[in-house]
């Protein structure tokens, strides 16, 4: 039940992750369609957050991913990342969406671990492996990448995690613009379509 519960989690982040960066470009359009002044305005609010609240949330964040798997963290680093994100994506500025999920993911499961009582490290790595599945629609890449990164000692519980949070996620995906969610829905309505 606690897996099927960290499942439904990591998929329902997934979901508002894709949803806030899929509509932060519409925000900047309220005020301006200029590239060139949204791109101003992106950066002069990064800067501001920045300032504001340190270089956690700026790039990669590798470090605080580690730091994740050996010290609770708080769901607001979540939260900001995912701000951090939208604010730099929704303006003209280009990057990743896969590791940001890495990021979310991490600090999701280090701060859940303590009501659940699964250990910081299992909690944080199947919110990593379970935020990116849920994201990008991708169940057996993340298994693959589970095993790749922490082995296949917890396979049970990794299949089952993603396997929830695929299925929760709904249908946004950030890598194929929704090629993958289409035949999800698909699948999920139980079409099958006989060949004439």
């Amino acid at each position: 039940m606690k897996l099927v519960m960290l499942g439904i989690v990591f998929g329902a982040t997934g979901f508002i992750f894709n949803f806030v960066l899929d509509n932060s470009s519409k925000v900047y359009n309220i005020f301006t369609k200029n590239p060139y002044v949204k791109a101003i305005l992106g950066g002069v609010i990064t800067i501001i957050l920045f300032f504001i609240l340190g270089d956690n949330y700026n790039g990669l964040g590798q470090s605080f991913i580690n730091d994740s798997f050996n010290n609770p963290v708080s769901i607001i680093d979540s939260i900001w990342k995912i701000i951090f994100t939208a604010v730099a994506l929704g303006s003209v500025f280009q990057g990743g969406r896969g590791n940001p999920t890495f990021f979310v993911g991490t600090a999701l499961g280090s701060w859940i671990a303590k009501f659940i009582n699964i250990p910081l490290a299992s909690s944080a790595a199947l919110g990593m492996i379970g935020v990116f599945c849920s994201a990008t629609s991708l169940p057996i890449t993340a298994i693959a990448m589970s095993l790749e990164y922490f082995g296949g000692e917890e396979m049970v519980a990794i299949i089952i995690v993603m396997t929830v949070s695929y299925i929760i996620s709904g249908f946004y995906d950030i890598l194929t613009k929704r090629k993958i969610p289409e035949g999800k829905g698909k699948i999920f309505e139980g079409k099958v379509h006989k060949n004439k």
